[in-house]
This record gives C-alpha cells, sequence and structure tokens, in this order.
C-alpha cells in the first residue's frame, strides 16, 4: 500500500510528497557538482 501511495504522489506533481520521491532521480545534474566537491575532499584528506 505505501509503494502505491509513493507512485501516487509522484505522478501527481501537487501533492507535496512528489518533490521528495522525484528529487534524488531526477537532478542528478544538480547533485553532481555536490558529489564532486565531496571527492575532492577526500582526496584533500587522503593526500
Amino acid at each position: 500500500v505505501k509503494l502505491e501511495a509513493d507512485a501516487k504522489d509522484a505522478a501527481d506533481p501537487d501533492t507535496p510528497d512528489a518533490p521528495a520521491i522525484l528529487a534524488p532521480t531526477a537532478s542528478p545534474v544538480l547533485q553532481a557538482p555536490q558529489a564532486l566537491q565531496e571527492s575532492q575532499a577526500v582526496l584533500q584528506l587522503s593526500a
């Protein structure tokens, strides 16, 4: 039942839950800079 509710929310942009569900998969471009910064920080720590 929870999965059906999540799918319904994701399919309906007007529901408050939709952005939280779609954001992690729909915006890899937005996540890329953060991942790049994190990897650079790790390299600096290990160097």
